[in-house]
């Protein structure tokens, strides 16, 4: 079987998908840049598949693509590949559309976006859709998009089930992540003010930067134990996260997935996380239902009317007086 994956650049969700189909010799791989950069993560990716440039003008692109089974589309704005052969499985795989929507031009191109993509799709006979966020489905059935079905397609790292808890901090949370109104930083501060007020000895670790960073540093001068530190290095960060008990998740609809609830939950992190990001409805279990209500003092205060979601990994057994003031809470 031939497979070409068509993108603009590999990300870290594709390079995961290809390394499942190395070891299959009966799988032949091609992927496809159309605005290639170098991020870094081809050099980490195991071989057994092919790289190729959009740049190869001068190929009959239509003879190109008849030549494979089966072309998965991600992220592309070449319009060459859209041309798609009729008898072959074609896999739309993407986040979700709807995401900042702050202006009537942003939604008419969010609007425009959705009828293009119907539009590109509606001669294909076998489409079935990736969805790395678990908003795209029902997005893509309010336009009726004619897919066969639709699967789960995200960055799963590996689980350690004999998880050792005995390194943790619990009473230690982290953010990780820039400092942009989208991850809405601010909300582990209003966490650590809520836990505060039960133990004073609950701390705060910031790993990042970003534009809110002096608003922040503002702010946790009224708090105690709140600290900032610069980004590190990936295997530094999941140590971080094995020695911290608690992380929050709090991006709204602008984060696509969100590699870092993955990480903090397979690290045995208690994780506070927004519904709105678009991994949270495909990776929690174990919920607590927080409504986010400014003036329920049992409750995170934040500006948003949005639903807060209190994640409690079932294996850590050592904080069932936190998870016993969780329910308490709500």
């Amino acid at each position: 079987m031939k497979v070409l994956f068509i993108s603009n650049s590999l990300n870290i969700h594709q390079a995961i998908f290809w390394d499942c189909f190395v070891a299959n010799s009966d799988v032949s791989l091609v992927f496809l840049e159309t605005d290639p950069t170098d991020n870094g993560i081809k050099e980490k990716c195991q071989r057994g598949y092919t790289m190729l440039s959009s740049k190869i003008n001068n190929c009959d692109v239509n003879l190109f693509m008849n030549s494979f089974d089966v072309i998965i589309v991600g992220h592309c704005s070449d319009k060459r590949f859209f041309n798609f052969p009729k008898d072959k499985i074609i896999i739309h795989c993407s986040e979700h559309f709807w995401k900042k929507i702050n202006t009537p031009i942003s939604l008419c191109k969010r609007i425009l976006k959705m009828i293009i993509l119907k539009k590109r799709y509606k001669k294909v006979k076998n489409l079935f859709v990736f969805a790395t966020s678990s908003r795209l489905f029902n997005e893509l059935s309010a336009i009726k998009l004619n897919f066969k079905a639709c699967y789960k397609f995200g960055y799963f790292p590996p689980v350690n089930e004999e998880l050792d808890l005995s390194c943790k901090n619990d009473k230690s949370i982290i953010y990780a992540g820039r400092l942009i109104k989208c991850k809405r930083p601010q909300r582990s501060l209003f966490l650590l003010k809520k836990l505060q007020e039960n133990d004073a000895s609950y701390s705060l670790s910031y790993i990042g930067k970003g534009e809110l960073e002096n608003r922040l540093k503002k702010k946790a001068k009224k708090i105690n134990n709140v600290s900032f530190g610069p980004y590190i290095s990936h295997e530094e960060l999941l140590l971080k996260f094995k020695q911290s008990s608690i992380f929050c998740f709090s991006s709204n609809r602008e984060e696509g997935w969100g590699a870092v609830l993955n990480e903090t939950l397979s690290s045995g992190c208690i994780v506070f996380a927004d519904e709105a990001a678009g991994s949270t409805k495909y990776l929690i279990k174990n919920v607590f239902p927080v409504p986010a209500n400014p003036d329920n003092v049992k409750t995170i205060p934040c500006k948003s009317s949005t639903v807060a979601v209190v994640v409690v990994f079932s294996q850590i057994l050592e904080y069932q007086s936190f998870i016993s003031f969780l329910a308490d809470s709500c």
